[in-house]
């Protein structure tokens, strides 16, 4: 099985098995916040964007939780915009080229292929993400909630839901 968000291998026409397999339903018990992977695969199919704070032994990230083809736009977008200097002069521009070739490529990994009537299938994979992805990630200590360790923008993350110890609604941070 592939581990990426598991939209990754199935075709155009290929059919979406009707259910998960006991391994990998015991699996998930075991090792994953299975509500947490619902709130994510939800976000992942309609595109709405939750904020979130997740405990990550010990760490705090919080955000927004975005589809993956948002946070790969996302990265390219900051790539493009990116001033790299380099030696020998224009590596710089071939290295963007490459990162935003391989983002391109990641992105059409976990994108959810639609069916022939255009919609995307129902597949209990597609609700059962391997991966979070967050928009304006801030990370935090725990004895300080109040003030992010970075004060620049926030950034593109993308981390194993199977990371994470748990999880609130919101940031602790005002806006």
């Amino acid at each position: 099985m592939n581990d990426e968000n598991t939209e990754a291998g199935r075709g155009q026409n290929s059919t979406p098995s009707t259910d998960l397999s006991e391994a990998e339903l015991q699996y998930d018990v075991e090792h994953r916040d299975w509500a947490l992977q619902m709130i994510v695969g939800i976000c992942n199919l309609s595109g709405i964007e939750v904020s979130v704070t997740l405990n990550l032994a010990g760490a705090y990230v919080a955000g927004h939780i975005v589809k993956p083809e948002v946070y790969f736009d996302g990265l390219t977008a900051d790539f493009q915009a990116a001033t790299l200097s380099s030696t020998p002069p224009g590596a710089g521009n071939w290295a963007k080229e490459m990162l935003e070739r391989s983002i391109s490529s990641m992105k059409e990994l976990v994108i959810p292929q639609t069916n022939d009537m255009g919609a995307v299938g129902s597949e209990p994979r597609l609700l059962r993400p391997r991966y979070i992805h967050l928009r304006n990630a801030r990370f935090f200590v725990p004895n300080d909630l109040t003030r992010p360790l970075h004060t620049v923008k926030g950034l593109w993350w993308r981390g194993k839901i199977e990371s994470v110890n748990g999880f609130y609604f919101g940031m602790p941070f005002p806006k």
